[in-house]
């Protein structure tokens, strides 16, 4: 039980504030499940799609016929894309659609390239996003002080610990940009980062940040305890209890709670 909410917050991770494929932020995946069942798309196929699982090449031609922009969006995500379609959505006129080819991690670099210099800020940060990200692009998002693709970057699980300390120091202290929400929601975040981010908002008496902190499986035990012990911050002991790092200390307190769905996690 604890392994699959820990397995659903790495997926929150790449899914939360993405501008990825979730059903929250743009809604990819609500909007093209209700057009495709108004079609009469069998329940398997939709599911396929959501899953971003191979389809074979007739299926992705029959699918772009409805030219819906969910529907076409989903497709661009997919990773058995064919290139031809990724190239064509690559030149839609619809950010939402070009969207999804920016985080499909198997775009070939010169679509990448072209995705890089995108008028639209939220291509750039699904861009940041892809786990396949090639380092010059990523190189190039830093240098040019591209704040949304930063944005991106800082959640990727694949950008390397010392850019994201670059990416950090160079926005903790704007009063324009909040950038900790998505290093909060990094699985690779650096423990100096997770606990620079708690000591900025220990004080505050509801931090979305230190929640997902707490929640994050590459937050150290020490700093669990930390956090749990100086908690001025809303936290529940449920997500204490889905982190593989949960130190024996809260362990114990949460036996002794009422919480009953913390206990099932420590199970």
């Amino acid at each position: 039980m604890k392994r699959m909410f820990t397995s659903l917050f790495i997926a929150g991770i790449i899914l939360f504030l993405t501008g990825c494929h979730i059903a929250g932020g743009d809604m990819a995946e609500y909007y093209s499940e209700r057009f495709l069942r108004e079609k009469g798309e069998p329940e398997r196929l939709i599911q396929a799609i959501h899953g971003r699982k191979p389809l074979p090449p007739e299926t992705f031609q029959r699918l772009t016929d409805y030219s819906d922009r969910a529907v076409n969006r989903m497709l661009a995500e997919n990773p058995a894309c064919p290139p031809k379609l990724l190239q064509k959505f690559s030149e839609s006129r619809d950010w939402y659609v070009r969207r999804g080819v920016a985080c499909n991690p198997n775009a070939s670099y010169d679509l990448l390239k072209k995705l890089s210099r995108d008028s639209n800020d939220q291509v750039r940060v699904s861009l940041g996003m892809n786990p396949a990200i090639p380092e010059d692009i990523r190189n190039y998002f830093v240098d040019a002080g591209d704040w949304y693709a930063q944005d991106g970057l800082a959640r990727n699980p694949s950008t390397p610990p010392d850019m994201l300390r670059k990416i950090y120091n160079r926005y903790k202290e704007s009063s324009q940009h909040r950038i900790d929400l998505s290093f909060a929601l990094n699985p690779k975040l650096p423990e100096d980062i997770a606990r620079d981010i708690y000591l900025r908002e220990k004080d505050r008496s509801f931090s979305v940040a230190l929640q997902y902190i707490a929640m994050n499986p590459a937050t150290p035990s020490s700093l669990l305890l930390d956090i749990y012990r100086d908690n001025r911050s809303d936290i529940r002991l449920i997500q204490y209890a889905q982190n593989p790092n949960c130190p024996e200390e809260i362990k114990e307190d949460i036996r002794n709670s009422h919480d009953h769905t913390a206990k099932e996690l420590l199970k």
